[in-house]
């Protein structure tokens, strides 16, 4: 089995422990506002200004969105003071692309977006906050061979030593899939990263193959001594969290934390949540306020969870509750 809970050190110094569940926050999928003064203000920023005070382990956020100041950066003036962040190179706000859990669906009307920019936010960027970096994948010139977007990422990583690396393959080709076969032959190649990264959609046709792929690339990986941890992009529920953690990733981020309520081992339709847990007379903005604070421990709750599971060596399954013959299920399937 090739789960794994371990305390890893960056390359700048900064220490992770895995697994680690990341609340992510984008503008996209989310409503803009007018204000009175005509301002045109995100939803994503109130997100992050009502949940400042929960947010202390680790999160994920979007230079485009900083750049355009969808997101109040620096965090001190909503004291936000993450231990650590992830800077998602803004491919994702700018694409017309749509992960597994969106719930609402807004036309996408991006802003220009550049390497250049990217740059500009990375070069303010306080050294307060520790953070890794994800390497750039905006534009369709990142359609291109994985050996390609490793030497692209190589070269931007390159300037910006301060932080910790984050290496996001991509499919080669528009509506395909990660080419398994180009990812093995490049192992060797991902020696000079802290964390290798994909996006769930692009794993693969099906749950069941999306978990076949992370296993036999873990193993590949742990066979050439190549240590780091896997990092899924847009995962981030009780359940597909777990599954590709007993497939042998380590790092978890999404959206659904803010789109859905986690209740018994599931995310369940928000204003269903509401009504289960806090009675059919609260208002609809403090269901939502209430179950932004109640993901966020849960998910505290569901990584220690797959700590302990890990500390049981992968035989206790009974510690996810009610899930535990669904886990136990799944990972005789896929072993």
């Amino acid at each position: 089995m090739n789960i794994k809970s371990r305390k890893i050190i960056l390359s700048n110094g900064a220490e992770i422990e895995t697994p680690l569940l990341i609340p992510s926050f984008s503008s996209k999928g989310y409503r803009f506002r007018k204000t009175k003064s005509g301002k045109v203000v995100s939803e994503c920023k109130s997100i992050i200004k009502t949940n400042a005070t929960y947010l202390t382990s680790t999160i994920l956020v979007s230079a485009y969105d900083i750049y355009y100041k969808h997101i109040p950066v620096p965090f001190s003036k909503i004291k936000l003071f993450p231990e650590f962040t992830i800077i998602d190179s803004g491919g994702y706000e700018t694409n017309e692309g749509y992960g597994f859990s969106e719930v609402f669906k807004f036309p996408i009307t991006a802003k220009d977006w550049s390497t250049s920019k990217y740059k500009e936010v990375l070069n303010e960027w306080s050294a307060r906050y520790p953070a890794a970096i994800v390497c750039y994948d905006h534009g369709e010139d990142r359609r291109t061979k994985i050996e390609n977007q490793i030497k692209r990422a190589n070269k931007l990583f390159q300037k910006y030593t301060r932080f910790a690396k984050i290496l996001l393959l991509k499919s080669i080709k528009k509506n395909e899939y990660i080419p398994e076969n180009d990812i093995i032959e490049n192992i060797p190649n991902f020696k000079d990263f802290d964390i290798l990264g994909f996006t769930e959609k692009e794993l693969g046709d099906s749950m069941l193959n999306r978990l076949k792929f992370i296993i036999h690339l873990r193993k590949k990986m742990n066979e050439s001594d190549i240590s780091i941890p896997i990092h899924i992009f847009g995962s981030l529920d009780p359940i597909t969290s777990v599954l590709y953690f007993l497939a042998g990733a380590e790092i978890f981020d999404g959206l659904t934390w803010s789109r859905y309520g986690y209740k018994d081992g599931n995310a369940v339709y928000t204003q269903n949540y509401g009504f289960v847990e806090f009675g059919n007379e609260e208002k609809d903005y403090i269901v939502r306020d209430l179950t932004y604070a109640k993901n966020i421990n849960y998910l505290k709750r569901l990584t220690q969870q797959m700590k302990s599971f890990a500390a049981t060596g992968g035989n206790d399954f009974n510690i996810f509750e009610s899930n535990s013959k669904l886990f136990k299920k799944v990972n005789k399937l896929i072993h």
